[in-house]
């Protein structure tokens, strides 16, 4: 037998609309619409559920004969903010985009730039500030950030990375690039500390080989501290012999001169390297695909702009947490993936230093974290749980050296670090 059923509307309803947390807009329309309604004849009731309004919100708003709220102050106002803060805001924000031609032009650049003009007035808000530019029209589009829930998933390392050392540092090369005349390409050379630092520096190098690597490394170490840690991908020039097994490369050799730790981040994975990875996208569309270059010249003047407006805008006070470097241990990691290569492999596997290591069947298509010690020859695999170091295998692990030309000992910078001025050039 059918029945008719009533939908029946409770407060718990989120349809149902509640003053206090529904957006002004939206209730101004709802409130138009109500009264329309009422005008063509339909009672409050029908209004009620064709709506999805409580009926006392229907029976308050047909009393009135214009939309108010709550706020307890006049509408179109700011509560705190005055409009000479708007205007201040407004003419930063143009005068950076517009005149000054900026790379970057974010809520905490105009905040930053504002404190410097205004330092004896209240600072606005970040939220007000992106506020007055989306009221204006002022928002360029930015693309959306990636979500990391499926590698959470997977049990991708980020807590057990993240423990080797507060400061870390991203190397990348970008990719070939080319300006009209010349057959030959440009190559680049980008690195990235992770936020709170939030500094991204790009050189034009000369190849893509391990030698402009240190070239370009040994000058900025000279300037601030070297990481704790740095994240590499696996390309021949970091990760060292393509096809030997167990060698040490000369690269690794070099960072750990310097005391630095290095990470290899998964093969054919850039977004495991994401912070890196997002900002030379960054660098794509706001410096190579916006303007057109005639010469190495203009492209190395302009990209000394580019980083001296990163500078600007990062946090290099935080460069004095890099741990002690009398705790340094020649330790290598790798983040790899467990999988089952080939039907004749029973047992998941990962690769390091390009020899295939096994695992139980239990760790199969998930994240591991592998220690190399290189002093003792002992690699250690880990798994995450719950953000903490889960070992699943050990073994011996023989190592060789590939010779390295770098026979003196490198003289590295007296720290405790000193806070560098945000004015200070980097880059020569």
């Amino acid at each position: 037998m059918d029945t008719n059923h009533t939908k029946v509307y409770s407060v718990r309803d989120n349809l149902n609309i509640n003053l206090n947390t529904m957006h002004k807009e939206t209730a101004k329309k709802l409130f138009s619409k109500v009264h329309d309604l009422f005008k063509q004849g339909e009672s409050k009731s029908s209004i009620a559920r064709k709506l999805r309004i409580r009926k006392p919100t229907i029976i308050k708003w047909l009393k009135k004969e214009s939309y108010q709220d709550n706020r307890g102050w006049p509408e179109g106002k700011y509560r705190i903010h005055t409009d000479e803060e708007e205007e201040r805001i407004l003419e930063i924000r143009d005068r950076i985009v517009d005149k000054e031609l900026k790379y970057y032009w974010g809520s905490e650049i105009v905040r930053k730039e504002y404190q410097r003009l205004y330092p004896n007035d209240p600072l606005p808000s970040l939220w007000f500030i992106e506020e007055v530019i989306r009221k204006h029209n002022r928002q360029i589009p930015e693309p959306k950030k990636r979500r990391k829930d499926i590698s959470r998933y997977l049990h991708y390392p980020y807590n057990l990375i993240k423990g080797l050392g507060k400061v870390q540092e991203s190397f990348d090369f970008i990719g070939r690039k080319y300006i009209d005349g010349v057959t030959e390409p440009l190559h680049f050379l980008a690195r990235y500390y992770p936020r709170p630092i939030g500094l991204y520096l790009v050189d034009r190098t000369n190849n893509e080989k391990r030698e402009e690597i240190e070239r370009i490394s040994s000058q900025d170490w000279l300037k601030f501290t070297p990481p704790d840690v740095a994240l590499l991908d696996n390309a021949n020039s970091m990760y060292g012999p393509a096809k030997e097994k167990h060698f040490i490369g000369l690269f690794i050799q070099y960072l750990f001169k310097y005391c630095v730790i290095p990470v290899f981040t998964p093969p054919r994975s850039p977004w495991a390297n994401g912070g890196i990875e997002g900002s030379n996208s960054i660098f794509g569309r706001k410096f190579w695909n916006s303007q057109r270059f005639e010469n190495t010249e203009q492209i190395d003047r302009e990209l000394n702009r580019f980083n001296q407006e990163n500078i600007e805008r990062a946090n290099l006070d935080y460069l004095s947490q890099r741990s002690q470097q009398s705790r340094f241990r020649q330790e290598i990691y790798f983040v790899r993936f467990a999988k089952i290569n080939s039907p004749q492999d029973k047992y998941p596997s990962i690769e390091v230093l390009n020899d295939k290591v096994y695992l139980p069947e239990t760790y199969t298509n998930q994240y591991t974290f592998a220690k190399l010690d290189v002093r003792e020859e002992q690699l250690t695999v880990y798994v995450e749980r719950e953000t903490k170091a889960q070992a699943i295998k050990e073994q011996k692990f023989p190592l060789k050296f590939t010779r390295s030309r770098l026979t003196k000992q490198i003289l590295i910078p007296d720290f405790p670090y000193k806070s560098i001025p945000q004015s200070i050039a980097i880059l020569d």
